[in-house]
């Protein structure tokens, strides 16, 4: 029955029997008591002054439906168990793209509270805790009771520490990120770019232009492959210092750009022997300089030119220091019977000079020339005592002195 707007009643009005109906019957009708038929039904309004029944549904979740009479309806897509408290999406497939959507949410016994999305058999599972470090944890579950064995992907506690790997605890760390590899033993982290095609991917793949994984499978160490394309350097570290870098030169010196090496000593760390490598510079594998605990540098001699037989050693050595700084050098007499100049030294890769005015010297040459400057001058003074001792006998001879003493008495 419709809803009538109840009549206002004046004294001495006669009361009719159809009035009563509209009124009192019609309306008592339209009341909710006489709208339901069965427990667990709900009455919902379908309009101004109207109302309609909504059955109790067997399974389903109501929901709101603006093209049904009520407004609401049974949704046989969506439950709700009575005893679990699981909200579920049992549709059998989802509108494409999504398909088998299921959302659960949940509580097990341990006070984990579950939002699962997934099939029934494996679910994608997010999922919190009250209790210790307060963390969120992203992981899979074969269960949706809690019941069934949970695998953790990654985490994230309320101090801000994001853990990929499992439910990491890292007791060094209050917030930041830890990333657990577990027995894996290719690429830890890789940061690619689609700007990126180096095509070095026998290392890494080619968008890729850092790797970072270890070194050995067991020992650990850390491996970092920097991929550039085109030229582009590999790698390039930046060190900013905001103040005034360090001018001091001792054992405790710094420099704005420091790396230390060292060996371990129980649960710490102590400098390197003085023997030990603690330092050093290769290509594709192959060792080029070492520097030692002792501070000692070696270079490998194998590798560079170390001959410089064809030049006068000593005259090279004099005309690189008058082309590096031609001001601060005294000239002397027999500069200018010089027979080498800037392009000498470039051409046996001494120096290379620039256009702009700057000067790169080959320290590694300039070390082989000063030995081979040593090697000439010894070499001209044996000879030149030779000659001496010649010319001594020839005097002693003719002052009718014995040539045997190698001095002039």
């Amino acid at each position: 029955m419709a809803w009538a707007a109840p009549k206002t009643w004046v004294a001495s009005a006669i009361l009719t029997a159809a009035e009563l109906n509209v009124h009192l019957r019609d309306n008592l009708n339209a009341t909710f008591p006489a709208l339901v038929s069965a427990k667990g039904d709900s009455v919902w309004a379908s309009g101004a002054n109207a109302g309609v029944r909504v059955a109790v549904a067997a399974s389903g979740l109501l929901i709101a439906d603006s093209t049904c009479n009520a407004g609401v309806r049974w949704s046989t897509c969506a439950t709700v168990n009575a005893s679990t408290g699981e909200f579920r999406n049992t549709a059998a497939a989802d509108v494409s793209p999504f398909t088998q959507a299921r959302l659960t949410v949940y509580r097990d016994t341990s006070n984990w509270g579950y939002l699962a999305y997934g099939s029934d058999g494996v679910l994608r599972t997010v999922y919190s805790s009250d209790v210790g470090v307060k963390s969120t944890h992203w992981g899979i579950s074969n269960s949706t009771s809690g019941t069934g064995a949970f695998t953790a992907w990654m985490a994230l506690t309320t101090c801000g520490v994001l853990t990929i790997g499992g439910s990491v605890v890292n007791a060094n760390m209050t917030t930041g990120l830890t990333i657990q590899q577990g027995a894996a033993d290719d690429e830890i982290l890789a940061l690619k770019s689609s700007d990126v095609a180096h095509g070095i991917t026998s290392i890494s793949e080619t968008d890729s232009y850092l790797a970072l994984r270890k070194i050995s499978a067991t020992a650990g160490g850390v491996l970092a492959y920097c991929m550039s394309d085109g030229g582009q350097q590999g790698i390039q570290v930046v060190g900013i210092s905001g103040g005034a870098a360090d001018t001091t030169r001792n054992n405790t010196s710094v420099g704005v750009v420091y790396l230390d090496g060292a060996v371990k000593s129980g649960t710490t760390y102590v400098p390197a022997a003085a023997s030990g490598n603690i330092f050093g510079v290769g290509t594709g594998g192959s060792a080029r300089m070492l520097l030692d605990g002792a501070g000692n540098l070696y270079l490998d001699a194998t590798a560079v030119q170390n001959a410089f037989d064809k030049w006068d050693d000593a005259q090279m050595c004099r005309a690189l220091a008058l082309s590096v700084s031609p001001c601060g050098i005294i000239e002397q007499e027999r500069d200018r019977f010089l027979k080498y100049n800037r392009k000498h030294l470039q051409a046996a890769n001494v120096a290379t000079y620039n256009e702009d005015g700057g000067i790169f010297v080959n320290h590694t040459a300039l070390a082989w020339l000063l030995v081979g400057s040593v090697g000439q001058l010894s070499d001209r003074l044996a000879e030149a005592e030779d000659r001496n001792f010649e010319l001594a006998g020839c005097l002693m001879r003719l002052a009718g002195r014995s040539p045997c003493a190698r001095a002039i008495g």
